[in-house]
């Protein structure tokens, strides 16, 4: 009996393309400016809708900033100007979260930029409420969440109502 040693398997060259600088990144944003002068990244984003692509530790907005002012001063974080509670209702999809433009960045404490987002209270589905945090509006659950008590009665009323239209379509009662 022949001994037939199989053919050797040829592997395949992985061609990797270059990557692309993360200047051209930014030169790219800057190309797709918006109307209120936003350099909208394209790249990764973050959980919370931030850019996300991060180099040598810094994130694309930190490193927009130190092309043109240097580094971010000691002790004090970027914050996004262009983002606002009156001009952005989509929390984790607002598109000022995305900017990487350095006019629109500006270098304060942690204290401060929580502070100024303190105003933007939204629930974990990226909802706003409006509602002070005292004892009429609502209370302190045991996980430590806060739960407004309108905006949970509005909530589950409209599950009901999403309920009701489903079993309407459902068994042949909607249009």
């Amino acid at each position: 009996m022949d001994d037939v040693t199989p053919p050797k398997l040829q592997r395949r060259k992985r061609r990797y393309s270059p990557r692309k600088p993360l200047t051209q990144w930014i030169e790219e944003a800057r190309a797709r400016q918006t109307d209120e002068g936003c350099w909208p990244w394209t790249g990764l984003l973050s959980k919370q809708g931030y850019p996300a692509a991060a180099t040598n530790g810094k994130s694309p907005s930190v490193r927009s900033w130190e092309l043109v002012n240097g580094p971010v001063p000691e002790g004090l974080e970027l914050d996004h100007a262009c983002h606002s509670k009156s001009a952005c209702q989509e929390g984790v999809n607002c598109l000022h979260r995305r900017c990487i433009n350095p006019a629109h960045l500006r270098p304060m404490t942690r204290e401060e930029n929580q502070r100024l987002t303190a105003g933007h209270r939204r629930d974990r589905r990226g909802k706003m409420c409006t509602h002070p945090r005292t004892a009429e509006y609502g209370y302190v659950r045991p996980s430590g969440a806060w739960r407004c008590r309108p905006c949970h009665v509005a909530r589950k009323a409209a599950a009901k109502r999403r309920a009701r239209n489903l079993l309407d379509l459902h068994i042949g009662l909607g249009d």
